[in-house]
């Protein structure tokens, strides 16, 4: 192996490392939240408007986040994804070592997952640019592990939470959030890359980045439509299962399907990429998510439910880094790039297209 290659394949798998924890905290957090909302004493409503005050959250933080990266490269961004983590853990804490009331409760879960959320778009940049330095990197099998944590994670954590309740989730989301911190903590630093060589007269703002894209604009448009139809779903996942008859536990088996058939799909990234271009992986992608919320829909059990959850492997599975790429190659302005990440991600079910659709 040589150098150069020895090199990218050590960002990986400190990158793959990094996913997998951060994906269990996200799990944590995230896929029980109505459960966890519920058991706090919040009715749906309250739930809705929690997770949309999240995604609001998300949304300024990340924006102002990505701008700060953009105008500031000096600063490495492992070291601002840390920070963001380690107030998500600070909140969590105050969550678990207390037992406030309704209103508190939100208030704490929105500050806690604001910042968790925001670190989705800051690790996709990361590695964007160690792909923008020139460096051999694969960006689907690291982000495959990050799935596969999400699916092991999901079915254990069901099975936790139906024999123990949802108060499980606090100190498991500490524990590997730690982990994760460690994990990015521990990332090669990024060498330098020509946009970094190169210092921009004037960093242009949002406004000025997507007057003069009009690709990342139809891009965040559908994203975001996308999104709407997505987040409600997964909120309320709990409440569709219970009504076929299910619990916590088969939630999970729900979430360990679809995490674990985007496993394979982000393994095989660098085939495809080499078979279609991004933009084309994306539109299979959305289709195959109208095609997952139709079986939704029409699912009459459980079992029926998995199966439709099978369409993960063409939905996030390919959406996840073909989104990333697509991104990445319609910005073409150096100080733009930590920025593109940010808003596909909060575009999508974590960000507006959540606040639309929660609400």
């Amino acid at each position: 192996m040589d150098p150069e290659r020895r090199r990218a394949f050590n960002i990986e798998v400190h990158y793959a490392f990094t996913q997998l924890f951060y994906f269990v905290a996200v799990c944590c957090l995230e896929s029980y939240t109505a459960l966890f909302l519920a058991d706090r004493g919040l009715n749906n409503s309250e739930i809705g408007l929690t997770v949309a005050l999240t995604s609001i959250g998300a949304i300024l933080l990340q924006l102002w986040v990505s701008d700060f990266c953009d105008k500031h490269p000096g600063i490495p961004l492992k070291r601002i994804t840390v920070l963001m983590y380690a107030a998500s853990f600070a909140f969590v804490a105050v969550l678990y070592a207390a037992r406030p009331g309704v209103a508190l409760t939100a208030v704490l879960f929105v500050l806690a997952a604001a910042p968790e959320r925001s670190d989705s778009g800051l690790l996709n940049a990361l590695m964007i640019q160690y792909v923008n330095t020139g460096l051999p990197v694969n960006y689907g099998w690291p982000r495959g592990v990050g799935s596969l944590g999400a699916a092991l994670a999901s079915l254990v954590l069901g099975v936790l939470v139906a024999k123990n309740g949802s108060d499980i989730l606090l100190p498991i989301f500490m524990g590997t959030a730690a982990v994760a911190m460690l994990c990015m903590s521990l990332m090669p630093p990024v060498g330098a890359a020509p946009y970094v060589k190169k210092k921009a007269v004037r960093a242009s703002s949002y406004g000025e980045m997507l007057k003069s894209n009009k690709a990342l604009v139809l891009f965040l448009i559908s994203v975001v439509v996308l999104g709407i139809g997505q987040a409600p779903v997964w909120t309320f996942i709990n409440r569709l299962i219970e009504s076929l008859g299910g619990s916590a536990k088969e939630q999970g088996v729900v979430i360990m399907i679809q995490s674990g058939m985007e496993l394979p799909a982000m393994f095989m990234s660098g085939l495809l990429l080499r078979r279609f271009r991004p933009h084309q992986l994306v539109r299979f992608s959305f289709a195959s998510y109208a095609l997952k919320s139709l079986l939704f829909l029409l699912s009459g059990s459980t079992g029926m439910l998995y199966a439709a959850a099978m369409l993960g492997f063409s939905c996030f599975g390919f959406y996840g880094f073909a989104g990333v790429m697509y991104a990445n190659e319609i910005v073409s302005e150096p100080d733009q790039k930590v920025r593109a990440q940010s808003l596909i991600s909060l575009a999508f079910s974590g960000g507006i297209g959540g606040v639309l659709g929660n609400a």
